[in-house]
């Protein structure tokens, strides 16, 4: 396992952590391609998507690439401790405010039932214009 951070400049890109890391080098004929750790120039992000020059290794020749330093897992866990789970399901309850009504679960379904009717005659209406405007060609 490694763990890098990524950064461009002194702005924090990324924090991966790496099972089986993938990395390449820029061959002479200009095409990148896999190889082993000794010869890497760059590691590929976890999802696959993007190529990260390494630190301390020869320029890649990649426009805009930004560099990934080896780290501690310990600096690893630091760095994502902050940042928000985008799998995370659980709702973000809103602050309490006196002047803020909150529904019950009855007038909640009767909101959702006279949004549902709305939405149906909306449909209608604009079924009956798109009638009006395609019936003239």
């Amino acid at each position: 396992m490694i763990w890098i951070k990524v950064m461009d400049g002194e702005t924090l890109i990324a924090a991966e952590a790496h099972e089986r890391p993938q990395y390449v080098r820029r061959q002479s004929n200009g095409a990148i391609v896999l190889c082993d750790e000794a010869f890497a120039q760059g590691i590929v992000s976890k999802d696959g998507t993007v190529i990260y020059q390494l630190d301390g290794k020869a320029p890649i020749g990649i426009d805009g690439c930004s560099t990934a330093y080896q780290i501690y897992g310990t600096e690893y866990d630091e760095l994502i401790r902050d940042v928000p789970d985008t799998e995370d399901d659980t709702p973000e309850l809103p602050p309490d405010t006196p002047e803020e009504k909150i529904l019950t679960r009855a007038e909640l379904t009767a909101r959702v039932q006279e949004l549902e009717a709305q939405n149906a005659m909306l449909t209608d209406c604009l079924l009956e214009m798109s009638e009006v405007v395609y019936a003239g060609e």
